[in-house]
């Protein structure tokens, strides 16, 4: 038989215009919290097995009292007409936490509108409501929480119109989502008391990429697992035999990512080798490609000289080697370029140089910068890189 001790949250509900206990009969519900935030503004996925209390209250002085198990809880105090007063409270084993909840007479209003890029209809986009102090703690409490009355959730119609009302005060976080459309969301809304905040857009779109290789000890790691968490959710995936990782359709926003050198085995992960526990931000932007690489690259150094050398410069591209991207003398924009690790072309003399190249094989891709018509295709090799010598020179006659 294991008998659990229970700790104790003892409170008063007050009104937050008056200052005054709550008079009225209220509930006072304590539930996990899905998020634990620490003082720094760090979160963490909270661990608990207690399940919810919820008490009924008429008490002139707003007083109530819960026994609770141990962990991370949010406290939400509720009374008719009132806007609901909320907290967040640690419960450890025989311990009581006294803590205060303010109500509010008159609540905010955060409405807006969703905007489908290019022009699309935005009906059936689910529109849910986050109370949070970042996005990525919002898209953690929005995809963590077990009942979807923790947070408040509307479908859009045509217009794209959405509205929440009677909300106390607090910093808000409004996601959008739709099928074949990336996850938006309106930034954090810091809401004052009262106020009303009816001019939020959110535009979907088809989002973002996020790519990159991962390093352990100066190499590759194959079959990596790679996590990230921001506005678009928490995503997952392993890196190809390569070391090599890729996200697509994210949303715009900062994201938060997570690597680890073990995670081909989807049943038994080793998440103690990660190499940041906390996390790295990273930002992503709507149609563009978003590059990081994790852990230390080491490697060796890679000297090139092309002949002849570009008129006006020139860009070196490596990567896994993939065949050829273009045609040899094809001229395509710079958003085009397809590369892992890049470097600037010398026009005087056409050197270059790639710094930290782990061992494997690399294609090596050459462009030479065009007047006003972007670059030209004008050379390419297979580079074997074997760490035995600290420098690797490669003489590169390019087609012009």
């Amino acid at each position: 038989v294991v008998l659990q001790t229970f700790g104790v949250i003892r409170g008063q509900v007050l009104v937050k215009e008056t200052n005054s206990p709550l008079e009225e009969p209220f509930t006072v519900e304590a539930r996990p919290a899905p998020v634990a935030v620490d003082e720094t503004g760090g979160f963490t996925l909270a661990q608990y097995t207690t399940e919810p209390v919820e008490v009924s209250v008429t008490n002139p002085e707003g007083r109530f009292e819960l026994q609770i198990g141990p962990g991370t809880f949010e406290v939400i105090a509720r009374a008719e007409k009132y806007a609901e007063g909320k907290t967040q409270v640690m419960v450890r084993e025989g311990e009581t936490v006294e803590v205060k909840i303010y109500v509010s007479k008159e609540g905010g209003v955060i409405a807006g509108k969703v905007n489908i890029r290019g022009g699309g209809n935005p009906q059936g986009t689910s529109v849910i409501l986050v109370q949070a102090d970042s996005e990525t703690e919002a898209t953690a409490r929005a995809l963590l929480s077990e009942d979807s009355s923790r947070n408040k959730i509307q479908v859009v119609g045509e217009d794209g119109l959405f509205r929440f009302e009677n909300l106390p005060e607090g910093n808000y976080v409004v996601i959008a989502q739709r099928e074949g459309y990336s996850t938006g969301n309106s930034g954090v809304i810091n809401l004052s008391s009262g106020q009303r905040i009816e001019n939020i857009t959110i535009y979907l779109g088809t989002g973002g990429i996020l790519e990159g290789h991962i390093y352990l000890d100066g190499k590759l790691a194959p079959n990596a697992l790679v996590v990230i968490l921001g506005p678009g959710g928490i995503k997952t995936t392993n890196a190809d035999e390569n070391g090599f990782y890729r996200f697509d359709g994210l949303s715009s926003g900062v994201y938060q990512l997570v690597a680890s050198p073990v995670g081909s085995d989807p049943d038994n992960m080793d998440f103690t080798g990660l190499f940041q526990s906390r996390g790295v931000p990273v930002e992503v932007r709507e149609g563009q490609v978003t590059r990081y690489d994790f852990g230390r690259m080491g490697g060796i150094r890679i000297e090139g000289v092309c002949n002849p050398s570009p008129p006006i410069g020139g860009v070196a591209l490596l990567r896994p080697p993939a065949g050829s991207p273009f045609a040899f003398g094809q001229v395509v924009t710079m958003d085009e370029l397809v590369g892992n690790m890049s470097t600037m072309v010398n026009p005087i003399g056409g050197s270059f140089v790639f710094e930290d190249v782990p061992m494997g094989q690399w294609q090596l891709d050459i462009y030479y910068v065009q007047f006003g018509r972007g670059v030209r295709y004008v050379y390419s090799t297979i580079i074997e890189i074997s760490g035995e010598q600290p420098v690797v020179n490669i003489n590169c006659m390019v087609r012009l």
